[in-house]
């Protein structure tokens, strides 16, 4: 707020005087960056919902193979431009008779390119 970074509480709360408040809510290593106005009104929780954006997943392979996407079937190799939410992804990727490959990827606002070296 105001350039002025907020403190959440164990609950993920943030105590805020009554009135208008502008909002910045910023996740710098995803990209990712939202504006808010948020009436307060005192003695009251204000329960603010946030839309998780979404971005495209593209995944070659060195030879023809499955995909699957936070433990869901996603398609075959090339995959392109598959949606996914920011954050971080689980991927797999396998190949008939070859051994599987599974990566943690952090997806940001920017699409991610992976190219998977299957043994």
């Amino acid at each position: 707020e105001k350039d002025r970074a907020l403190v959440l509480d164990d609950r993920n709360r943030v105590m805020l005087s009554a009135g208008v408040h502008e909002l910045t809510l910023e996740n710098r290593a995803l990209g990712f960056r939202a504006a808010r106005t948020v009436q307060i009104t005192s003695g009251e929780v204000t329960a603010e919902s946030l839309e998780v954006p979404k971005t495209q997943l593209t995944i070659t392979s060195s030879s023809q193979a499955e995909v699957w996407v936070d433990g869901a079937k996603a398609g075959d190799t090339p995959l392109v431009d598959w949606p996914v939410d920011i954050g971080t992804r689980e991927v797999g990727v396998r190949a008939t008779g070859r051994a599987e490959r599974k990566l943690s990827v952090t997806a940001t606002v920017q699409p991610v390119h992976l190219n998977v070296d299957l043994p």
